[in-house]
């Protein structure tokens, strides 16, 4: 994961982050701009955090 990162350009991923970002914002079709985050090797956290930013993080209810 280092040597990912090292060597990933960094201004591409932060540009193809920031469409998932808008994409979520806007409640358009997610899979796009994470398959292009992921080519640009975003990480998986990454990618989450980004939406857990905008979405948030879905908590099921108690049943009991």
């Amino acid at each position: 994961l280092a040597e990912v990162k090292r060597t990933r350009e960094e201004k591409m991923v932060a540009a193809k982050l920031k469409q998932v970002q808008k994409a979520a914002k806007n409640k358009e079709n997610l899979f796009p701009s994470i398959l292009e985050a992921v080519q640009s090797y975003a990480t998986v956290g990454e990618i989450t955090d980004v939406l857990r930013e905008k979405i948030g993080e879905y908590c099921e209810p108690s049943i009991f």
